[in-house]
């Protein structure tokens, strides 16, 4: 009879390590899916937080828990009674021993329920977030119609300065622009040509063949010149104030002049001595019979 009970002790011990070692080959997968769930919901949340799926993550780690909560259930049945009553009082003995020693597992467990169940709540409440995160930029994204501010250089108030011989050229748009521009940011030089052409414009023909050599001098205040040679913008303009001269029975012309050309005291005004043009200040202003009527103001050297 001993030796049947000690037969049966040494079957519950064989039986109780086989258990034992079942239940830590579970733990350490359980583990290790519970890191894997981590880093993964780490990379999802870093990487793309709107993909993560908590639904998916979390189930294979739930049926673990509840698996290992079954294998210890019957692991704590797993000692067989016997009709000996000395195996009976070893068998209980075995039991509560085998009960206690499991009792911090089972609360591990239920820890890991319990943090299982909140990394699902919290996971769940990430992506709702996200979800209202997602629309609320797609609806910052989508373009917002705004009105469109009035130009400060349209082509109104170009024509309005420069007139619209001159605006109308598309080939003179970049100087024009280059003009206002330059009124609106209160360029003296700009604002002066600008205000000669609006005198220009409204003077009586009489007054004409002198504002001829004002607009001159002035336009050679905002576009110095002190090489040969003619630039479009300079030859419309000209071209522009004899054709407004002609139209008002006034027949004066206009005389380009060039840096490089000899001095002529008959044709240009210097502030000193030289014989060579060295920079245009003005242009020269002649009457109907091509004789001299305004001379140009020059630099020499």
């Amino acid at each position: 009879m001993e030796n049947e009970v000690k037969k049966g002790e040494r079957g519950e011990l064989a039986q109780l390590t086989d258990h034992m070692a079942e239940l830590g080959r579970m733990f350490e997968k359980a583990n290790h899916q519970i890191v894997d769930y981590l880093l993964q919901r780490d990379s999802q949340a870093t990487a793309r937080p709107e993909a993560a799926s908590p639904s998916a993550d979390t189930s294979d780690l739930t049926k673990q828990i509840a698996g290992l909560a079954e294998k210890i259930d019957a692991l704590g049945r797993a000692v067989p009674s016997v009709d000996s009553s000395q195996a009976a009082t070893n068998a209980g003995a075995s039991t509560e021993q085998l009960n206690e020693l499991l009792r911090p597992i089972r609360e591990k467990l239920d820890v890991l329920d319990q943090q299982n169940g909140a990394l699902y709540s919290t996971m769940e409440q990430l992506r709702t977030h996200v979800d209202g995160g997602v629309q609320s930029l797609a609806e910052l994204l989508v373009p917002q119609q705004q009105e469109e501010e009035p130009s400060s250089i349209s082509g109104d108030w170009l024509t309005a300065i420069l007139g619209p011989e001159l605006t109308s050229d598309g080939a003179l748009r970049v100087p024009c622009q280059q003009l206002l521009e330059g009124v609106l940011e209160s360029n003296g030089p700009a604002q002066g040509l600008a205000g000669q052409l609006l005198v220009f414009r409204s003077a009586s023909p009489e007054r004409l063949p002198q504002l001829l050599k004002d607009l001159g001098e002035a336009y050679y205040r905002w576009q110095p010149k002190t090489a040969p040679g003619n630039n479009l913008f300079e030859e419309a303009l000209v071209a522009y104030l004899r054709r407004t001269c002609e139209n008002a029975g006034i027949y004066n012309s206009i005389e380009l002049v060039h840096p490089g050309e000899r001095f002529d005291s008959g044709r240009h005004n210097a502030s000193s001595r030289g014989v060579e043009i060295v920079q245009v200040l003005g242009w020269i202003v002649l009457r109907d019979n091509g004789k001299v009527y305004t001379k140009a103001a020059v630099e020499v050297r």
